[in-house]
Parts: structure tokens; C-alpha cells; sequence
């Protein structure tokens, strides 16, 4: 079964890899998410944009929210990952990053992910991720080669992106050569 669903932005991917971990309420998730020395440094999330975030996954089928009810306090919602929230989550985990303006957040994410549930793919996932920075950068020095030697906008945009493309390339590089491991969170 292939899950055909529009793409997720990196927190929605985010919330679905923290319940691959197993159901969580979410003021948990919200913490996880915001977790200073983990997912917190790829981005900040009000939790009124995550509980909008959890709505929209379980209108899509990704996720499935129980009420739980308790005597001490108010009732809560605790959401569990739907057999097609994980696949989606595991498809999308071992993709490369396809646009450079998502390393960023998708490609850090995904290591985050990776190192807490499948370190072994890890090495697989920057090689795979270093070619296609490659292709990235080969693509740009195209374009600057067939341009006229006059400097436009489009020249000073294409060379700010090659030299953010060839720090990506750097930093994967030193990944590979440095054999880094990622201690899980």
C-alpha cells in the first residue's frame, strides 16, 4: 500500500516520528517538539499551531486521538500513529531532502529520527544525500557558465545559493569522513 497524501511540513513529520515512539498526549509532544537540545533547535511551534497540526493529521488518517478521561484532572486526548501515519513517516525518513531551501529543517530532522530508530541507515541516508547536493551544485555552476559575464540579480542569488549548497556538501563530507554517529535522544 503506497499513502498517496499531500507532503507534510517538518513538524507535522516530526509529530508523527515522536508517536512512532508510542501514544502521547499533547502537552508531551509539545515538549518533545520543543525540547531545547533536540527537535527545539531545528524550529520553535506555539501549541496552538501543534494541536492544529495533530487535527489536520487525523483528518488525513495519520494519526487517531482517544479522550481520556481522569477523576484528578481535566480529560485529555492521547494520539496514537494510524498504520498509514507510519508508513508515510518511514517512506519520507529515508528520502534525501529534494529542495535545498528544506535541508535545513526536513535533512536534520531525519538524522534526529534516524539515529533514535534506524542508526544503521544513517551513512545510506547521507550518501544519499551528498549526491544529490552534488547534483544541486553541478546544476548551478551550469547555469552560471551559460550566463554573460555582467552580474544580475538572478547571478547574485544563484551564487549565494551555491555557496549554501557547498556548505551542505562540506558538512556532509565531514559526516562521511569523521564516521559521526548520532547519540540518540
Amino acid at each position: 500500500m503506497n499513502v498517496k497524501i499531500l507532503p507534510l511540513n517538518a513538524s507535522e513529520y516530526a509529530l508523527l516520528g515522536f508517536l512512532k515512539a508510542g501514544p502521547c498526549h499533547g502537552y508531551e509532544l509539545h515538549r518533545k517538539l520543543t525540547e531545547p537540545d533536540g527537535a527545539g533547535m531545528i524550529w520553535g511551534i506555539k501549541i496552538s499551531n501543534m494541536y492544529a497540526q495533530l487535527d489536520k493529521l487525523e483528518r488525513r488518517g495519520l494519526i487517531s486521538g482517544r479522550l481520556l478521561e481522569n477523576e484528578q484532572r481535566p480529560a485529555r486526548t492521547q494520539y496514537s500513529l494510524t498504520a498509514a501515519g507510519k508508513q508515510l513517516f518511514e517512506e519520507w525518513l529515508h528520502q534525501p531532502v529534494r529542495h535545498p531551501r528544506d535541508f535545513r529543517h526536513f535533512f536534520f530532522l531525519q538524522l534526529f529520527f534516524l539515529s533514535q530508530y534506524e542508526p544503521e541507515a544513517l551513512d545510506s541516508l547521507v550518501e544519499r544525500q551528498l549526491e544529490l547536493c552534488q547534483a544541486w551544485q553541478q546544476n548551478l555552476l551550469a547555469a552560471r557558465e551559460s550566463s554573460s559575464n555582467s552580474i544580475d540579480f538572478a547571478d547574485l542569488t544563484n551564487r549565494f545559493r551555491h555557496s549554501q549548497i557547498q556548505s551542505m556538501i562540506d558538512w556532509l563530507f565531514w559526516i562521511k569522513s569523521e564516521k559521526i554517529k548520532i547519540k540518540p535522544k
